[in-house]
C-alpha cells in the first residue's frame, strides 16, 4: 500500500537564499519601508505573546466571505451559503471572545451576516477562472527583472488575492477591511500612495495578462453595537506602477545594506503610526537593556515567511 503523505511533511520553502531574503509579500515590504528596525524584529520573529485580537478578526472576517464566494460558485442560494458560513464561524470561535467592545465574536457575526446581505445583490460578480473555480484566494507570484547583488536569484513578488471580480465589464482585484476609524473622504485617502494596494493592482496584470483597473475596497466600520460600510476604488495608471517597482528596487538596495553591516535603523517617524507601533515600548529602552525588555512581552517564533500557504 502506498504511504500517504501530510502536506506537513513537506519542507517549507524558505524565502532566503545565502542569508537574503528574495521573496517578499506586501506583509514584509510593508515592514520594511515602515522601519527598518521593525524589518529586523519581524526578520527575528519577535511577535507578541498575546495573539492581536484585530489579527484574529480580519482573519476570521476573511475566511467567511471567502468560504461564501466558493458556495456561490457552487450554485447554492444565499441563505443556504450564510447558514453555512456563519455555522462554520460559530464553530471556530467557540473559545474565542475577547472582551473588547468593538471586536468580539458578536461583532464579527454581526459584521459578516450584514455585509453579505448588503451586498448579495452585488454588481461587482466574482470572476469565474477557466477550470470553473471562483477567482477567490488567488495565489501569486512572479520575478522581478532585478535580484539581489551578486547574485542569479532574482527578486520574487508573491501573496493571495482575495478576489478578483468583474464589475461594469471591467476587472479589479477586491479587498475587504475592517478598522473602527471613520469612513469618508480621509479614510479614502490613505490607500494611494499605498504598498498594498500597488502590488495588488500589479499582480492581478501579472495572473491574468489583461487589464486591472485597479482594486475595490469594502471597508467596514466597527461600532459599538453597528457595522457601517463603505465601497470605493483604487486605480493604478501603468506609469503608477511603473514608478512602484523603481522605488521598490532602491528599498532592497538599501534592505541589502542594512543586511551587509547589520544596521537596522529605527524611523523614529513611524513609531505613532497605525495606533503605534507593537514595539514601541522596547525600542524606547536603552539598547543594552532592550533585549531583557523584549523576551518579557514577546516571544520568538518561525518568523514570518511569504511563501508560507495561508
Amino acid at each position: 500500500m502506498q504511504e500517504l503523505i501530510e502536506v506537513d511533511d513537506f519542507p517549507m520553502p524558505s524565502p532566503f537564499i545565502n542569508g537574503v531574503q528574495y521573496a517578499w509579500d506586501s506583509t514584509a515590504l510593508e515592514y520594511l519601508k515602515r522601519c527598518k528596525y521593525l524589518h529586523k524584529f519581524k526578520k527575528d520573529g519577535w511577535e507578541p505573546k498575546e495573539e492581536a485580537i484585530a489579527l484574529r478578526f480580519g482573519r476570521e472576517y476573511h475566511k467567511c466571505l471567502q468560504d461564501y464566494e466558493i458556495l456561490k460558485a457552487l450554485g447554492r442560494k444565499h441563505k443556504d451559503c450564510v447558514f453555512d458560513v456563519v455555522r462554520n464561524l460559530l464553530f471556530r470561535l467557540v473559545d474565542w471572545n475577547p472582551d473588547d467592545k468593538k471586536r468580539n465574536r458578536d461583532t464579527l457575526v454581526r459584521t459578516v451576516v450584514w455585509y453579505l446581505e448588503k451586498f448579495k445583490d452585488d454588481n461587482a460578480k466574482t470572476l469565474i477562472l477557466t477550470n470553473g473555480d471562483p477567482a477567490v484566494e488567488i495565489t501569486f507570484s512572479f520575478e522581478l527583472d532585478f535580484g539581489p547583488k551578486n547574485s542569479t536569484q532574482p527578486y520574487v513578488l508573491c501573496g493571495k488575492l482575495d478576489r478578483v471580480v468583474d464589475f461594469n465589464e471591467d476587472l479589479f482585484v477586491m479587498d475587504r477591511k475592517t478598522t473602527t476609524w471613520g469612513l469618508g473622504a480621509t479614510y479614502q485617502r490613505m490607500w494611494t500612495p499605498h504598498n498594498q494596494m500597488s502590488l495588488y493592482t500589479l499582480a492581478g496584470k501579472r495572473v491574468f495578462m489583461t487589464e486591472i483597473k485597479g482594486v475595490i475596497i469594502d471597508a467596514a466600520q466597527l461600532l459599538i453595537g453597528s457595522t457601517n460600510y463603505d465601497r470605493f476604488f483604487i486605480y493604478r495608471t501603468q506609469e503608477q506602477l511603473d514608478e512602484w517597482l523603481h522605488d521598490l528596487e532602491a528599498h532592497l538596495r538599501w534592505y541589502e545594506h542594512c543586511l551587509e553591516f547589520d544596521r537596522w535603523p529605527q524611523d523614529d517617524t513611524s513609531c505613532d503610526k497605525y495606533g503605534g507601533c507593537t514595539y514601541r515600548e522596547v525600542c524606547s529602552k536603552p539598547k543594552s537593556v532592550r533585549q531583557r525588555f523584549l523576551r518579557s512581552s514577546f516571544e520568538q517564533v518561525e518568523p514570518w515567511n511569504p511563501l508560507a500557504p495561508r
